[in-house]
């Protein structure tokens, strides 16, 4: 999710792409053409655990194009539900029920 503010309305987009370089941004969002001064775009389809470099593009009812500096981000690792974390934890702890009635040799 990246948010921004324009001091006047404008449209949203988000450009971006993997790795450190502020250049080459080789992705980019939908641009909402709703003209507002506070923006928000979630991009859903990044990679967990991965470095990526962004710039928000903004366009006023007139068309000028305004785009924001580049920004790193690291995405942050892929979390266990807190349904699979008790699973895990449970099975974990009983894990010696599956050798009950077992003989061994």
């Amino acid at each position: 999710m990246i948010s921004w503010k324009t001091n006047e309305p404008t449209t949203s987009l988000v450009e971006y792409g993997v790795g450190l370089s502020s250049s080459d941004f080789t992705d980019q969002t939908e641009e909402n053409a709703e003209l507002v001064m506070d923006h928000l775009v979630v991009i859903s389809e990044l990679t967990p655990a991965k470095t990526y470099h962004f710039r928000v593009v903004s366009r006023d009812k007139a068309t000028n194009e305004t785009k924001s500096g580049s920004y790193t981000v690291l995405t942050s690792r892929k979390r266990e539900s807190f349904l699979q974390l008790i699973i895990t934890n449970l099975e974990e702890t009983f894990s010696w029920m599956g050798n009950v009635g077992k003989t061994f040799q």
